[in-house]
């Protein structure tokens, strides 16, 4: 299931419905035989990154069979722009809310991977989807890794589009995504030699 919503602000029913398939999903998936593969698991409200901590005590309760949570990982997204990647435009800066997030999992015994996270070719967002990168890279611990959103090359007008233009990265791609990717494997190397 990709960013199921309209849950949030109801009823704690719903939120608990929600954890509760997805445990019987757990469940099943452990049962076939998957024993040590990751499994992500949605949250609510879109997946949002910054919600996730306010929304998540059902969620948290999701185990493996025996009671862990090794190899379950949460999939948050996050856009920049407070209207969920509509525009071309950021002016959500979210860096110091990832380092609490990460604070989050960590006191919770949890790991997240960011699914998405888009933003359109400005400076504007170039400056705070730079920084937001360095945060999850710093807290590589709680995050085990991101990737950006674009939807592809079908929509030539799309807002959040990483096509390069004339043989050229646009803009987030050359100066943050692909900057901050390439930190991110050698920060995540050296943690593995380690």
């Amino acid at each position: 299931m990709n960013e199921p919503h309209d849950t949030e602000g109801q009823s704690d029913f719903e939120l608990d419905t929600w954890a509760a398939t997805t445990q019987t999903v757990v469940t099943a998936i452990r049962a076939a035989g998957a024993t040590s593969q990751m499994i992500f698991l949605s949250t609510a409200n879109w997946q949002n990154a910054m919600t996730f901590p306010e929304l998540s005590e059902a969620m948290l309760a999701v185990t493996n069979p025996d009671g862990s949570t090794t190899d379950l990982i949460f999939e948050l997204h996050q856009y920049f722009d407070k209207e969920g990647g509509k525009n071309t435009f950021c002016n959500d800066d979210l860096a110091s809310g990832f380092v609490d997030v990460a604070a989050f999992l960590r006191d919770n015994g949890r790991q997240a991977f960011i699914g998405e996270l888009g933003a359109g070719n400005g400076q504007d967002c170039v400056e705070i989807v730079c920084s937001v990168l360095d945060a999850l890279n710093e807290n590589g611990d709680a995050y085990l890794g991101w990737t950006s959103w674009a939807a592809g090359n079908w929509w030539e007008d799309y807002e959040l589009t990483q096509v390069p233009r004339d043989g050229e990265d646009v803009g987030i791609v050359k100066e943050c995504f692909g900057p901050k990717f390439e930190a991110s494997q050698t920060s995540r190397e050296g943690v593995a030699r380690k």
